[in-house]
């Protein structure tokens, strides 16, 4: 009975005061956009009790980071920007770029620096096709600007300088 009571302590102890030991955590990923329309996206954060969400700094990973977890990183991921939102449930990091979606699926590894440390988690976005009828936008881009031709600068001949001659220096001789 000793060591079960003990175990029971123990136990007790280790809920107690591991709380305050918890890190921030991101939660499941909510897509509110479908494929070929600018991502629109968010996650649901869970931070310790000593955190500030003013102490976060969110965003996509470098992309060495995506290399080194095989993972292929395209322009959109560049475009995604990040906003930590504080809500009566706790936080929201909320995704948003003002480039379309091409793909069904993004492979995202977001990285969020704070005190403590740096966090990565890792979601793959699977995107709903448009819905029939919807027209499918076209990627918005400005148009290149035009070459303006300019006409190539005259060659301007110069005559050539006149060669003065000058009489060669007498030689002299030594008795």
């Amino acid at each position: 009975m000793q060591i079960n009571l003990k175990n029971i302590v123990l136990f007790c102890c280790f809920v107690v005061f591991s709380q305050h030991l918890f890190a921030l955590q991101l939660g499941d990923i909510k897509v509110n956009s479908t494929q070929d329309q600018k991502l629109n996206a968010s996650i649901k954060l869970t931070l310790s009790d000593n955190e500030s969400l003013d102490d976060l700094n969110p965003s996509v990973a470098s992309k060495e980071a995506y290399i080194s977890r095989s993972i292929d990183r395209f322009d959109i991921h560049s475009d995604i920007k990040m906003i930590i939102k504080k809500t009566a449930k706790g936080a929201v990091l909320l995704l948003s770029s003002n480039l379309l979606v091409k793909d069904p699926f993004i492979d995202l590894l977001i990285q969020i620096d704070s005190p403590k440390g740096r966090n990565y988690a890792e979601y793959t976005v699977l995107l709903d096709p448009p819905p029939p009828g919807q027209e499918i936008k076209k990627e918005e881009s400005k148009p290149a600007p035009k070459a303006v031709e300019k006409p190539a600068p005259k060659a301007v001949e110069k005559p050539a300088p006149k060669a003065v001659e000058k009489p060669a220096p007498k030689a002299v001789e030594k008795p």
